[in-house]
């Protein structure tokens, strides 16, 4: 049988460009397991039914190798597991599947160099960071605008609502509601009331 597996870092991609690389493929969207989990590590749900799901001879199709996850070493252990049940992986992007020894190679070339130019990124992204915080021009990452927060925060202050219930109406996290409740104590930013 022949399966797909599609995968973006966060919940606000989107998968659509993989869905419709799957149909072209002929892959039946039934047959289509997705995530939208970070690839940094392989506790991933879809991932891990697919697994449970595929038997030997069957196929998984990727739209590209770094689908599968974000560094080469766990590329090549999932593609050595699968192989050794008799599974193959068919990447549409480069072309090539696990099936030949060619092919092996070519998956596991391209994950060590996805991953390099990973960490290319990375690297310059911290350099740009360093340059911009001599200059002055980086203050980290911009504030959440919260409208509502003076009158939330007195609500729970007052145990009119729940944490949780600040939490959703604010749409934040439980550290930035605490890190905003303590400059809202200290008075030292007032441009969010």
């Amino acid at each position: 049988m022949r399966f797909g597996y599609i995968r973006v870092s966060s919940e606000e991609q989107n998968l659509q460009r993989q869905v419709e690389a799957m149909e072209a493929a002929g892959i039946p969207m039934d047959k289509v397991f997705s995530d939208k989990k970070s690839g940094k590590d392989m506790e991933r749900e879809a991932l891990k039914q697919l697994l449970s799901t595929v038997r030997e001879g069957d196929c998984i199709h990727v739209v590209d190798i770094t689908r599968l996850g974000r560094n080469s070493k766990d590329i090549v252990t999932l593609i050595d597991d699968l192989d050794k049940k008799g599974i193959t992986i068919i990447s549409i992007k480069e072309g090539v599947n696990t099936s030949t020894p060619t092919g092996k190679l070519i998956i596991t070339i391209i994950g060590a160099l996805s991953e390099m130019e990973r960490a290319n990124i990375r690297e310059r992204q911290r350099e740009g960071i360093e340059i911009a915080k001599r200059e002055g021009r980086f203050n980290g990452r911009p504030r959440k605008p919260m409208e509502d927060f003076d009158n939330v925060y007195k609500q729970y202050m007052n145990n009119q609502i729940s944490m949780d219930q600040a939490l959703k109406l604010l749409e934040c996290g439980r550290a930035t509601f605490y890190r905003r409740a303590q400059q809202y104590k200290d008075n030292k930013i007032l441009d969010f009331l």
